[in-house]
């Protein structure tokens, strides 16, 4: 996410993000191979730029339970809006369809929503049926179900 704000356009202070949005809503998640820290980071990192916090996760947990992941994205959200970081909120929602749903159901014209997840067609379908002009002829998923039909690109069976 770093590097989504660093490549902003630049105005007023240094550093600062010049985008207009209204509110600015991210679902981010992270494999559970992982190290904790770097979890942690991904939580203080989306505090840091977004309003709304939503994290999911993977659906193959890497060896992690069910919801350690979020919980340690939670953490580093948390802490960082103990000091004051711009996220007002954040909730776990760990399916990725769901956490989608969400945040663009908390979004209004002029919001920011930034979708870190692993089945895009899905997604974008999503996106597709709310807005009625996107095409996802590029995202086009195979019929077999095999490794091309979206998904968590780096995990293999």
């Amino acid at each position: 996410m770093e590097r989504l704000v660093a490549d902003a356009p630049k105005g007023g202070r240094p550093g600062e993000p010049t985008w207009t949005a209204n509110l600015r809503v991210a679902v981010v998640a992270t494999a559970g191979d992982r190290r904790d820290e770097d979890m942690k980071e991904l939580g203080r990192v989306a505090a840091k730029y977004f309003d709304e916090v939503i994290v999911r996760e993977d659906v193959h947990s890497r060896g992690r339970e069910r919801g350690e992941t979020a919980a340690l994205i939670v953490d580093g959200v948390r802490e960082k809006m103990g000091t004051g970081a711009r996220a007002g909120n954040v909730d776990v929602v760990l399916d990725e369809m769901e956490a989608v749903r969400r945040a663009l159901d908390r979004s209004r014209p002029g919001d920011l929503v930034v979708l870190c997840v692993d089945y895009a067609t899905e997604v974008f379908k999503e996106i597709e049926q709310r807005r009625g002009v996107a095409s996802p002829e590029i995202l086009r998923a195979s019929e077999d179900g095999s490794a091309a039909a979206g998904g968590d690109p780096d995990f293999v069976l």
